[in-house]
């Protein structure tokens, strides 16, 4: 009984082996979260930068720089920040459920391997519980035949 008992547990802990560490999904989906944030925030702040132009305007007399904000720069970095954040917080976020899931699972296939033992131990007690009725049986048979023979002996002497 011990022996089998013993090759379910290795045999869990060994498939358990091939899981990826929760830790580490978890690592890499904050990673991922924080990266995905920092593309928002420098997004921003280089949309802005980089749509910050200036245009020199020759005159007759002076030359001036005008300084202008190009909208259309901006939004256009803005929306590729935008894009790539969210793709990449997507990522963060299946990430996360799938170990989730294989948090539930490994419960799940615990559980199912607790019940293996149990199972086992289950039909060990049936198999001895039959042996031990059928042992019983046997030696309810034997009184039985003894008690007739004694009583058959019994009658015929008197």
């Amino acid at each position: 009984m011990e022996s089998n008992e013993g090759k379910i547990k290795s045999k869990y802990q060994s498939e358990q082996k091939m899981y990826v560490n929760d830790k580490e999904s978890e690592g890499i989906s904050t990673f991922l979260s924080v990266l995905a944030w920092m593309i928002f925030i420098g997004g921003f702040i280089g949309g802005i930068i980089v749509a910050n132009r200036e245009r020199e305007i020759e005159g007759w007399y002076y030359d001036e720089v005008e300084k202008y904000f190009d909208w259309s720069v901006a939004i256009t970095v803005w929306l590729s920040c935008l894009i790539s954040g969210v793709v990449l917080l997507g990522f963060a976020k299946v990430i996360n459920i799938l170990s989730m899931i294989l948090s539930q699972n490994k419960l799940i296939y615990t559980s199912m391997s607790y019940m293996e033992c149990y199972m086992y131990r289950a039909e060990e007690l049936f198999r001895r519980l039959k042996e031990d009725t059928n042992t019983i049986t046997c030696k309810i048979e034997m009184l039985e035949n003894n008690v007739d023979k004694k009583n058959d002996a019994g009658i015929t002497e008197n």
